[in-house]
């Protein structure tokens, strides 16, 4: 229940942080040219730097080039990938290798023939096993944590890529909303087209 607590807890606090100071960022950005993500090509086509669909993504690459706290944020989750497996490596070896030889054990245990040998092997190897597990809970308790705080960082870090880009998309959705000249141009000449051709049948 605690450690449930203190993820909600890291969910608030980073958004408060990020919201805080995303007037800021967005005056900063509303002086610059539009983003190159929103840029057309033509009246259909959209450009997106990634070479995908994923526009949000492109806005909010677009972003963090042009805001150093972002750019800082994203350096040091690039570098807490990179780092996880080292963090573990030791051990997850060491953790390995102990459970190869438990495996390993079980499998000699069971090709005794004495049943009360291989019940009192089976007991001294469930024994050692239940020992070794205590000994090394406080690495799997650190392990786990480190499992659900990166899920919560994850999760964080995708929403923080929306509620920065929103105000974007908003601004660029106030700025660049096309005129309805040319629709309207067009639906004047269809008006005029269809009397011309219903005159046309009364003919």
């Amino acid at each position: 229940m605690r450690h449930t607590k203190n993820i909600a807890c890291f969910f608030f606090l980073w958004t408060v942080v990020f919201l805080s100071c995303d007037r800021a960022d967005n005056h900063s950005t509303a002086k610059g040219a539009s983003p190159k993500a929103l840029e057309n090509n033509s009246a259909s086509e959209v450009v997106l730097p990634r070479g995908d669909n994923d526009l949000a993504a492109s806005l909010y690459v677009e972003l963090t080039d042009k805001t150093p706290e972002l750019k800082g944020l994203e350096n040091n989750i690039a570098i807490l990938a990179d780092s996880r497996g080292d963090s573990a490596k030791a051990f997850n070896q060491f953790d390995a290798k102990n459970h190869v030889y438990y495996n390993s054990a079980g499998r000699h245990t069971e090709q005794i023939k004495d049943s009360l040998l291989r019940v009192k092997l089976a007991f001294l190897i469930k024994n050692s096993l239940t020992k070794y597990e205590v000994g090394v809970s406080g690495h799997t308790a650190l392990l786990r944590s480190i499992d659900a705080k990166s899920l919560a960082l994850n999760d964080l870090h995708e929403f923080l890529k929306v509620v920065r880009t929103l105000a974007v998309i908003e601004r660029f959705q106030k700025e660049s909303l096309p005129g309805v000249q040319p629709m309207e141009g067009y639906l004047k000449k269809l008006n005029e087209t269809i009397r011309q051709t219903d005159s046309l049948t009364k003919k």
